[in-house]
């Protein structure tokens, strides 16, 4: 199931991608896309930060936690065009997916390639 929902991801930022080619540039419209997030690790309440491109509030309304079968709305404390600082929210002890919620013209959720482990 991850994997599927992994790959889907992928095809929808290819899409996203191949829509934007008729644009001027590409660059004026960045897919948001998380690279890193540290700490890797923690418990409910510490916080994180996630690291990448596009990330403003502009273009990110909202992050989750995904498992595959369950998302959690994760609180932001701050937000810029390179990182998301947020709480690891109450969740039971595994890893997660970094999931974000766009602000395209048609929503949607990306799944990102950055895992959390709540401990």
């Amino acid at each position: 199931m991850k994997i599927i929902a992994f790959w889907l991801a992928v095809l929808l930022m290819a899409s996203a991608a191949a829509g934007w080619a008729d644009n001027k540039d590409p660059k004026d419209n960045p897919v948001p896309l998380l690279d890193r997030v540290e700490p890797c690790k923690g418990k409910a309440g510490d916080v994180a930060i996630a690291y990448g491109q596009a990330l403003d509030k502009g273009r990110v309304a909202e992050v989750f936690f995904t498992d595959g079968k369950t998302d959690l709305k994760v609180e932001i404390l701050e937000q810029t065009a390179t990182m998301i600082k947020f709480k690891i929210p109450v969740a039971p002890a595994r890893r997660y997916w970094l999931m974000l919620l766009t602000k395209a013209v048609e929503p949607a959720l990306l799944e990102q390639p950055v895992v959390v482990t709540v401990e």
